[in-house]
């Protein structure tokens, strides 16, 4: 353990820098082993992407996969500490499996880092481009963006403008926002393609209900991400305020959009308020998502009935568990 920390060379002073023009991203230096160093610089403007990428295939070449894993992973842990390491696991995961599944033939790696790498970059600075990237890769989904793009511009901003400009962001936040994006639209397309475009008025409400989960799961994280240890130790989800706010206005639009009858919008109000105070009893998003659509599926709505309920049955499990111990 000791070896792998005095390999790593991480320059910790080179702090994320942003000003009116761009961002620059710091220089993250690692040994990788003792007779290979390699070094990415990591630039908006005047980058050599071909010689990055060029390091990246030798490494792949080179590097065991499993102690590359183990050592990314520690890397990870000492830049950003525990709280963000859980969130940028799976995205590192996600980028180990490519190397995994492309290692033998590295040529064909050039591409897609080379495109990742100018979309995170991009990602920052133009919201157009985002919007025009999604359209790209979903054609045949034009009605989605419009439903969809306030929420994915506003979650993808919001952290982009603000942690740059708080000189706070790393690589791994953008490319932790790209891969979240990325998922939402792929699940959002593949829900459309399961259904036959909400049918009726139960097949809308539940596909609405489904982007509201994907939503708040996403921004969830990243309220978790700006929340320090001490808030989250008492309890203190103050920076939900924000998040609340925004999905109020975008579901507002999304119903007025997409014409739903007029009780869905105080639907969809009441499940986003009552969600944060559900977060604070069982803060598995996949089971609050659940909660909700179980809840809608079973007509038990008004929600504040229903969630009060499943409250008090968490908290008499947690009672019970307790007293047994």
């Amino acid at each position: 353990m000791a070896e792998n920390l005095q390999k790593r060379k991480i320059k910790k002073s080179q702090i994320s820098h942003c000003d009116r023009f761009g961002f620059i991203l710091p220089t993250v230096e690692v040994d990788v082993c003792s007779s290979y160093h390699i070094t990415f610089e990591r630039r908006l403007v005047n980058s050599n992407l071909d010689q990055v990428i060029e390091k990246f295939v030798n490494l792949v070449r080179e590097y065991p996969i499993e102690k590359a894993q183990n050592d990314l992973f520690g890397d990870l842990g000492d830049i950003n500490n525990a709280e963000c390491y859980n969130m940028t696991s799976d995205v590192l995961s996600e980028a180990l499996n490519m190397v995994r599944n492309f290692r033998e033939s590295c040529c064909r790696l050039r591409a897609p880092i080379q495109r990742w790498y100018v979309e995170v970059c991009k990602l920052a600075n133009d919201s157009n481009y985002l919007n025009q990237k999604l359209r790209e890769r979903y054609p045949e989904f034009q009605e989605l963006y419009y439903v969809c793009r306030r929420d994915i511009r506003d979650q993808a901003f919001f952290l982009a403008r603000t942690k740059f400009h708080k000189n706070m962001a790393t690589h791994e936040d953008m490319m932790n926002t790209l891969g979240y994006i990325i998922d939402i639209c792929d699940r959002l397309k593949e829900e459309i393609e399961g259904s036959v475009v909400f049918v009726n008025h139960s097949d809308r409400m539940t596909g609405i209900l489904s982007r509201l989960f994907e939503y708040i799961r996403c921004i969830t994280l990243k309220a978790d991400f700006k929340c320090n240890r001490e808030a989250q130790l008492n309890s203190n989800y103050r920076c939900y305020d924000g998040s609340h706010r925004r999905i109020k206005v975008f579901y507002k639009n999304v119903v007025e959009e997409m014409n739903i009858q007029p009780n869905a919008d105080e639907i969809l109000l009441n499940a986003s308020k009552l969600l944060l105070t559900l977060n604070k009893v069982d803060r598995n998003i996949e089971v609050i998502s659940g909660v909700l659509e179980e809840a809608y599926k079973s007509s038990l709505f008004p929600v504040q009935q229903w969630i009060n309920g499943y409250i008090e049955k968490k908290q008499a499990s947690l009672v019970e568990v307790a007293d047994e111990e």
